[in-house]
């Protein structure tokens, strides 16, 4: 449970520094603000990475979670490892997350949201940030290839079971 709860909490703080990038001046105006702020990275990432790899030794010993562990799922894993190992990485030791997250990551982020990316904004980032960038690209393109696509299928899971029970999922829903 401590990867669900990490790896949650520090999209929800990703989430919210690129949502709120054009307040962040007010938000980190006073140091007790900046210390809430510096601390989370490191909290959310190691409570990540420790649950990251309480998964992988269950996966490796459990011989139910091995057998149905597939190659994808595998690559998912190590993806993800990599993809904290790089958080904690650029947490620790390119400090100041604060000030630079909304000048650089949030713009370009939102300029592939809205399908204009601004290309020009990423080498001005570290390479640690460029490679964070990177595996998360990759991590969001072998969804479709590992058992993570189960959280994409909830409605269609949702509409069987009831149509099971004679149901109509419109009626419901």
């Amino acid at each position: 449970m401590s990867w669900h709860y990490g790896i949650i909490l520090a999209l929800l703080a990703h989430l919210a520094a690129t949502v709120l990038a054009p307040y962040w001046g007010l938000i980190a105006a006073t140091s007790f603000s900046r210390d809430i702020i510096r601390l989370t990275g490191p909290i959310f990432g190691l409570l990540a990475a420790f649950g990251l790899v309480i998964l992988i030794v269950r996966r490796v010993e459990n011989d139910k979670a091995k057998a149905v562990t597939s190659r994808a799922d595998w690559m998912m894993l190590i993806l993800f490892l990599v993809q904290v190992g790089l958080g904690l990485t650029i947490t620790l030791f390119y400090r100041w997350g604060s000030a630079w997250y909304p000048y650089t990551a949030s713009p370009w982020l939102f300029s592939l949201v809205t399908l204009k990316p601004a290309a020009s904004i990423c080498p001005s980032t570290a390479a640690a940030n460029q490679a964070h960038f990177l595996n998360a690209f990759l991590l969001i393109a072998i969804i479709p290839f590992t058992r993570l696509v189960h959280l994409f299928t909830i409605r269609s899971r949702i509409s069987a079971a009831l149509s099971s029970c004679h149901l109509e999922p419109e009626n419901i829903l």
